[in-house]
């Protein structure tokens, strides 16, 4: 074996890199990671390699098909290596019986991804990020029964995903196909007991979300964002996912309804949850979501105020919060022991001068911001009291009830300033027209 990671460091210059690996004809492993070699890759490697791992080594030009047919290979790493090419074989690999573990993120292939995958029966990890692939998922993938993880991110792949992606692939347990160009429906056969990690985000997907998604039990991870899905989604078709730590549905045309008006309908389980422009209404549905980090509520249909209940349940939990872009009248003194950001810019946030009033005492330590507080505010326009939209704030003390004073005074601050910037100009207007 011979592992020169070089955490950058390390460099090979193009011959003796290629010496190397001439005197090294009985090598098993070689590991090459973050080592700068800036060379092309030979051809001469050993044929006993059963891990060839130079990943982010800067290699460039085009990837020797010979790689690909290195009988004893079990991993293969040449990813983020650019400017990295290669074309995938098109028959059948003489690595394909042992081959565990490929990830070729970031070369360059511009082509169709190949039904020559499929040979690959012993892979358990795929990893083709970022790579310019082409065209619809190939059925040869099918065959790919010992599969784990496959992953496709950011590429221009199309057409529908197959739905024997959800139901046939016994061992597949995360899934990420964002960032690309699929369309159509997803079919209603959602069945694995493996998946634990979806990622669909981001593609053009349409339609109504089917209903055995329900059957994926074991599911931790869900992002449908970024679609076309549309129609209503009843929150209880989620109320069976009890692993589910995170669900997003932001940016589709859909509706979300509590049709039986269940109070506990989402996992305790889910730690983010990101429901912007959803047509959301109300918040009763998310009580059982008690351990909820990340939530996104913006560009909805809330009105009124966010009940009491809601603060209670995620005092401890919740670093970000976005309610932006609602129709929120007020906002009562936050008590989150753990936030980092709120957002709740265009709501029709009202005066709040009795909770103001009745912090008088506390002048003294509501210093404008703080090293305690950071609050960041726009104004929307003179003659609103709290005519102001909260962009964000930052608590890090754990103690928000200073909030409301320090709007306050920040928009007085504004108006203030803006008064002393008119009455320079006029002074200066002036001595002009003196001269």
């Amino acid at each position: 074996s011979l592992r020169l990671n070089g955490f950058g460091r390390l460099r090979l210059i193009a011959h003796d890199f290629k010496l190397l690996l001439q005197n090294l004809t009985q090598l098993r492993e070689l590991d090459l990671t973050l080592v700068n070699i800036s060379s092309t890759i030979p051809l001469n490697f050993s044929s006993h390699l059963t891990t060839l791992s130079m990943g982010s080594t800067t290699l460039y030009g085009i990837i020797p098909e010979s790689i690909f047919h290195l009988p004893n290979l079990e991993t293969l790493d040449l990813s983020y290596s650019y400017p990295l090419s290669g074309y995938f074989p098109k028959t059948k690999w003489n690595s394909s019986a042992s081959l565990i573990e490929l990830d070729l993120s970031g070369v360059n292939f511009s082509d169709n991804l190949p039904e020559s995958l499929g040979y690959l029966t012993s892979v358990h990890s795929i990893s083709l990020r970022n790579c310019n692939l082409r065209g619809p998922i190939p059925e040869s993938l099918l065959n790919l029964t010992q599969i784990e993880d496959l992953d496709l991110w950011t590429n221009f792949l199309n057409g529908t995903i197959p739905s024997w992606m959800f139901s046939r692939l016994p061992s597949l347990s995360r899934l990420i196909l964002s960032n690309n160009h699929f369309s159509g429906q997803l079919e209603n056969h959602f069945k694995s007991n493996s998946l634990e990690d979806i990622n669909l985000s981001d593609n053009q997907l349409q339609g109504n979300l089917p209903n055995s998604i329900q059957n994926l039990v074991n599911l931790k991870f869900f992002y449908l964002d970024l679609n076309s899905f549309k129609g209503n989604v009843d929150i209880s078709l989620f109320s069976n996912l009890k692993q589910l730590l995170v669900l997003s549905l932001s940016y589709n045309n859909i509706s979300l309804i509590n049709e039986n008006k269940v109070k506990s309908t989402l996992p305790e389980s889910l730690e983010q949850l990101g429901l912007a422009k959803c047509d959301v209404k109300e918040v009763e549905f998310l009580r059982s979501a008690k351990n909820l980090g990340e939530l996104d509520l913006s560009n909805n249909k809330l009105q009124g105020r966010i009940p009491d209940w809601a603060w209670s349940n995620w005092m401890f939990s919740l670093t970000n919060l976005d309610i932006s872009h609602n129709m929120l009248t007020s906002v009562d003194l936050i008590p989150l022991q753990t936030v980092h950001t709120i957002d709740l810019r265009s709501n029709f946030l009202q005066d709040t001068n009795d909770t103001v009033s009745a912090l008088d005492d506390e002048e003294s330590n509501s210093e404008f911001l703080s090293d305690f507080w950071k609050a960041a505010l726009m104004g929307y326009g003179s003659g609103l009291c709290i005519g102001l939209s909260i962009i964000y704030f930052m608590i890090s003390t754990g103690n928000p009830k200073w909030l409301a004073r320090i709007i306050v005074e920040l928009e007085h601050k504004i108006m203030m300033g803006r008064r002393k910037k008119h009455r320079r100009q006029r002074s200066c207007r002036r001595r002009n027209n003196h001269l």
